[in-house]
């Protein structure tokens, strides 16, 4: 059985590809951004949501790990791999 974390990894760095290519699109694009209403472009540091969501993905899959494995420490793995099914 593969891991979700393998899985879900892959899917979220296509994700962020497609959401920095989906900028590097529109980024120029004037009339876009006049069409919702605002006269300038936003500045170039929007792609860093990107990254810190990134970053705060890892966290919180490694603090999922750490409870997994305090919890099968515990004694509990049983009911971890029954609760999945």
């Amino acid at each position: 059985m593969i891991h979700c974390f393998f899985l879900c990894s892959y899917d979220l760095q296509i994700l962020t590809f497609l959401q920095f290519g989906g900028y590097t699109l529109v980024r120029n694009s004037t009339d876009l951004f006049r069409s919702f209403g605002f006269d300038t472009q936003p500045h170039a540091v929007i792609p860093l949501q990107h990254l810190v969501s990134f970053g705060l993905n890892l966290v919180s899959r490694s603090f999922e790990f750490q409870a997994d494995a305090f919890a099968k420490k515990l004694g509990y793995g049983s009911a971890l791999r029954g609760g999945l099914v």
